[in-house]
């Protein structure tokens, strides 16, 4: 994977933007389209921490700003003497029942400075990544925060990653060298835990290192992380199948795709108050795969679609429910 092109999870649509906010001078690798902010940078043990103290908060360090994206959007940024930019993003990873056999796992990524209050994804981790326990939450929340947006294309010469977990940041920026000195096993003869999202890390950051973008991780109180940490509580708790079937009929709606050769479709909003009251806690009626399959059967059967071919494409950049 390429984290200098566009193989992006996060696409934002154009919405109105507080006139207020200042922008972010267009760099000049903007102008080429360069794939390379600088040179490439070399990390050293705590080369990666971010220079500030935990108990400090970082919106009196990161303020609203609008990128410098051909689709603008806010950011927390900060812009040093040199002219570059910065982009906060504050990631956290929590777990219900950690450690347990019925254990579930969220991550939540809060990059977007809104009111009431900032606006960020989530996701649950599933089988294919794991055992959902807090630690491998946090790594990925990281992970997923640091290719979720090119940030470079935004008019950013550096990252920073906001999180709470001592875990990520001392293994990112201190124990990590020792580790892959020695193939992955610790001080202690044994083999590190998570090893295959710490690869995965690494891999990301050296990436945008290789990029001449520095990434930096600022570990801050909990206190000061509490929307990620929400975001992360939530998705852990989330029924898996509700942002799937929100994203597929959403697309069947506004594309147009599917639509215009069937009898039946269902009515969008009448799906989405569906898929609220299944998303509404881990009920067993509505998390049994076969209860939701019996509601979205009859709302399917009770709604007409219009029978002709004219129905009114809509296209949108939207691809995320958040």
């Amino acid at each position: 994977m390429d984290i200098t092109q566009s193989n992006v999870v996060y696409i934002e649509s154009p919405l109105p933007l507080d006139p207020s906010l200042p922008q972010l001078q267009k760099p000049s690798w903007l102008d080429g389209f360069q794939r390379q902010v600088g040179p490439p940078i070399q990390a050293f043990p705590n080369s990666r921490r971010y220079p500030a103290q935990s108990d400090q908060d970082p919106l009196t360090i990161f303020t609203p700003m609008i990128n410098a994206c051909s689709v603008p959007a806010p950011r927390w940024v900060h812009v040093d003497s040199a002219g570059l930019g910065t982009v906060l993003l504050f990631t956290d990873g929590a777990a219900i029942n950690n450690g347990q056999s019925n254990a579930k796992a969220g991550c939540g990524i809060v990059f977007v400075p809104a009111r009431p209050r900032p606006k960020g994804v989530a996701f649950r981790l599933e089988a294919d990544n794991g055992p959902p326990t807090s630690n491998r939450a946090e790594l990925l929340a990281a992970i997923n925060a640091l290719t979720i947006r090119v940030w470079m294309g935004e008019g950013f010469a550096r990252i920073a990653i906001a999180t709470d977990s001592e875990y990520v940041v001392r293994g990112i920026c201190e124990y990590v060298f020792s580790w892959t000195r020695r193939n992955w096993v610790t001080g202690r003869r044994t083999p590190v835990a998570n090893k295959d999202l710490w690869e995965r890390l690494l891999l990301v950051v050296e990436q945008w290192e290789n990029a001449g973008v520095m990434v930096q991780f600022y570990q801050i109180k909990r206190g000061l992380n509490t929307e990620a940490d929400r975001l992360a509580k939530e998705a852990a708790v989330r029924n898996p199948l509700v942002p799937y079937l929100k994203l597929r009929i959403h697309y069947y709606l506004y594309t147009g795709e599917g639509i215009r050769n069937r009898r039946w479709f269902l009515h969008y909003h009448k799906f989405i108050f569906l898929v609220s009251v299944i998303s509404l806690g881990d009920m067993q009626l509505f998390s049994s795969p076969r209860a939701m399959l019996v509601i979205l059967y009859v709302a399917h059967k009770s709604t007409p679609c219009r029978q002709n071919n004219s129905f009114p494409v809509r296209r949108t950049e939207e691809h995320m429910d958040h």
